[in-house]
């Protein structure tokens, strides 16, 4: 059966919902993750910038000390997101359709979203109609991860306590965007040229409680958990902070993958 479309209105609505996690815990660890792309950049003159999905804002402020100076604008579908940018130019808007005139950026970059767009394609062909000539493109994606210990024992307790496979909304398409060679061709197939994707490894270590809060309020673990019975979402909860009690620190050491991206418009 082949999967649902995803829902762009829909996704952002959950994010609406889960700000104050995002804000808390995982922009952090975006932000870390995004920072070779900046390097790659380089100090080139850039007057304009457009960040799509540019969520709480955490990277326009990045973008505006790598380039002083410079317009910056922040794009994102979710109101609660932009909600936390406040006092940063951003504008609510969808990737696929961008609210911007051709030429207009000579920078657009796009940081652990892509994938939550329904067309890649789309959105890069967007991406680079509003890039003035000679503007570049930047895209952070995730490529893959290694599943740490405490992944591995949190999963066997939702299992046992019979949490269904990931249901419902479908917030993401990483399969388009996962590797090198996919974001190679996506952004020559937008017309981009000077096109260089490589892979960045990082790591992240949360303590148990921000292990529990993340695997409980963001992606695909937390909606499984979500959809069991609250008397399951209990014993699952108990049953994982006795088990995961016997790990060590290094046992939460996520290791992660991001595909980084950049190219330029003729």
């Amino acid at each position: 059966m082949p999967s649902p479309p995803l829902d762009p209105a829909a996704i952002a609505s959950r994010y609406d919902e889960r700000v104050d996690v995002y804000v808390e815990h995982w922009a952090p660890l975006l932000h870390r993750g995004s920072l070779p792309v900046f390097d790659a950049l380089g100090p080139a003159a850039v007057r304009s910038v457009l960040e799509v999905g540019a969520g709480t804002g955490r990277l326009l402020r990045e973008l505006a000390a790598r380039f002083p100076g410079a317009r910056i604008t922040g794009l994102d579908r979710s109101r609660g997101m932009l909600a936390r940018a406040a006092g940063l130019p951003r504008v609510r808007g969808d990737a696929s359709r961008l609210p911007f005139a051709a030429g207009a950026f000579d920078l657009v970059l796009s940081a652990f979203m892509l994938f939550h767009v329904p067309d890649p394609a789309e959105a890069l062909a967007e991406a680079h109609r509003v890039l003035a000539p000679g503007g570049r493109v930047a895209s952070i994606t995730w490529g893959e991860d290694e599943l740490s210990p405490a992944e591995a024992m949190w999963n066997v307790c939702l299992e046992e306590h019979g949490a269904p496979d990931a249901p419902g909304l479908r917030t993401s398409q990483h399969e388009l965007v996962d590797t090198p060679e996919a974001m190679h061709g996506l952004l020559a197939g937008a017309g981009f040229g000077e096109v260089r994707t490589w892979r960045e490894p990082f790591g992240h270590r949360p303590d148990p409680e921000t292990f529990f809060t993340l695997n409980r309020r963001l992606g695909g673990q937390a909606r499984r958990f979500e959809a069991m019975p609250a008397d399951a979402q209990a014993a699952c909860l108990a049953a994982g902070r006795e088990r995961l009690a016997s790990l060590a620190p290094a046992d939460f050491e996520v290791r992660y993958e991001a595909v980084m991206a950049v190219g330029r418009r003729g």
